[in-house]
């Protein structure tokens, strides 16, 4: 099993199996969902997410609820808990950048 990632951990996952998995294909599919404008996946363990998610003002927001687990599911296997979030914004790091991936399941040493 891996022990730490050098550089820029915060684009990876932890599946529930323990795959390493980069975080763009879940970006790229959460986007394709109806009314999504921007998320934030965080990784508090390795079954368990928060996904807070801005989404268009006219957006479905039962869809959007209803279509997610499949796309989490799909990505990053069976027997996720993902808490769902509408928010109005996604707050910004103190670098000044949104980070789309946050992973506490993996221990940056650069």
């Amino acid at each position: 099993m891996l022990n730490h990632i050098k550089g820029r951990s915060y684009d990876f996952i932890v599946r529930g199996d323990g795959e390493l998995v980069h975080g763009t294909p879940i970006i790229l599919h959460m986007s394709k969902i109806p009314g999504v404008c921007q998320i934030q996946l965080v990784q508090e363990s390795q079954r368990e997410y928060h996904l807070r998610v801005v989404a268009e003002p006219a957006a479905n927001l039962h869809q959007i609820r209803a279509l997610t687990p499949g796309v989490l599911e799909m990505l990053l296997g069976k027997g996720i808990r993902c808490d769902l979030e509408f928010v109005e914004f996604i707050p910004a790091e103190p670098n000044g950048k949104v980070n789309p991936i946050i992973s506490k399941c993996l221990v940056s040493k650069s």
